[in-house]
């Protein structure tokens, strides 16, 4: 199967016009190449806007080998500035009062990169990408400032705190503590919050009830996603795609093997699961002893499994956002098998364009039927991907990021 517009090679030119609204977006990673949910997120936006707005982006990295990943950005983006990420010590009181995550991408010199860039150009907006990046703008009160929240499930992780994890490990309840305390914190601090879905708004709203929130789902450059042929020759059975150093996958994964796809293999004992996705920890690495459980690890271009595959699956419990790879399998026209917790904030209609399944027996009831039923799962597909055309196109999500700049 061809792939067009590879993601990896954009062709289009770029353009430039100093005289346009000029974004300065802070990354704590370079959006590029966009494997994951959070960097196709960024991508898929700064490649949208790039045609109204001078894109400035300034970003870690974590090897200097990533320097080559700026090339394809500057098609899109006025400058790109980068910063090896190196934490630097906070004061005492700091450290006690910050999470992990927002102590590990604290760089002095990234601020100092920060002041650089404004005095240097004239910034008509400031936008962070991801809450713990948010302490780099406390400070700047003359642009405005634009957070885009890419994960709320520290909202919905309460209940692994509440009880042992499958493999007898606690987790630590104080750092969560912190977390929901620095999230209100920089929810405080921005004139406007950017979320994915209306429940992570309402999540939001009821930490920091005054907070300025709007909701704009996730867009998909559809010309890069190809509508294969499905029939019975697809050789992956089943796949789950996910960053595995994020926990409600993780938990997603074990629920599933553990639960699930026994019941799948009584009736349907050659059943293959397909697991893709970078950060694989020890624990998840002994799956693959197991019978017809294959790890992939990251790979170069997902689309290119999504096509040789017949049932797409996101058995998650916990967490929130909007799901990148859910919508990448619809727009493939892979038929979906998720359960409330993670379809939720799609637009999709149940049981036509998206199989909803929140107990282990109805899981893997409808997995069987869509494995046994080429027609089904060639209809849900098809329905998905009309349903991912009218909703989730890039061009489309583009207006309203233009609707939110030109009022805040």
């Amino acid at each position: 199967m061809q792939i067009v517009n590879n993601l990896e090679n954009p062709i289009t030119e770029k353009k430039e016009n100093l005289l346009r609204p000029v974004i300065l977006i802070l990354s704590p990673f370079l959006p590029f190449p966009p494997r994951d949910g959070g960097k196709l997120k960024m991508y898929t936006a700064i490649k949208s806007l790039s045609d109204e707005y001078d894109i400035i982006l300034l970003s870690f990295i974590e090897d200097v080998e990533e320097e080559r990943f700026t090339i394809p950005l500057r098609i899109f983006c006025r400058e790109v500035f980068t910063i090896l990420r190196k934490p630097t010590s906070l004061t005492k009181r700091e450290n006690d009062y910050f999470p992990k995550i927002v102590k590990a991408f604290y760089s002095q010199e990234f601020k100092n990169k920060l002041e650089e860039t404004i005095k240097k150009y004239t910034i008509d907006i400031l936008q962070t990408e991801y809450t713990f990046m948010a302490y780099y703008t406390k400070d700047i009160q003359d642009i405005p400032r634009i957070l885009v929240e890419h994960d709320t499930s520290l909202f919905s992780l309460l209940h692994s705190y509440e009880k042992p994890l499958e493999n007898g490990v606690f987790r630590k309840f104080s750092e969560w503590l912190k977390k929901v305390r620095f999230h209100r914190y920089a929810y405080e601090q921005f004139d406007k919050i950017i979320v994915f879905t209306e429940e992570e708004k309402k999540k939001i709203k009821r930490l920091v009830p005054d907070a300025d929130v709007s909701v704009i789902p996730i867009g998909l450059d559809l010309l890069t996603y190809n509508f294969p042929k499905r029939d019975n020759n697809q050789p992956l059975d089943l796949i789950f795609i996910g960053y595995m150093g994020h926990y409600p996958n993780v938990d997603g994964v074990f629920y599933f093997c553990d639960r699930i796809l026994p019941l799948i293999h009584s009736e349907l004992p050659e059943v293959s699961l397909y697991i893709i996705g970078s950060s694989m920890e020890d624990r998840l690495l002994k799956l693959k002893e197991r019978k017809n459980i294959y790890l992939l690890g990251e790979v170069e271009d997902i689309r290119l499994f999504l096509a040789k595959s017949k049932v797409f699956i996101a058995p998650l419990r916990y967490g929130g956002g909007l799901r990148v790879k859910i919508l990448e399998a619809m727009a493939m026209g892979l038929p979906v098998v998720a359960t409330s917790v993670a379809s939720r904030g799609i637009r999709a209609i149940a049981n036509k364009e998206i199989i909803i399944s929140d107990t282990p027996k109805k899981f893997a009831k409808d997995i069987i039927q869509l494995i046994q039923n080429e027609n089904l799962r060639k209809e849900l597909g098809s329905n998905a991907h009309l349903a991912v055309r009218q909703y989730y196109d890039s061009d489309k999500i583009k207006e309203r990021f233009k609707f939110v700049y030109n009022f805040i």
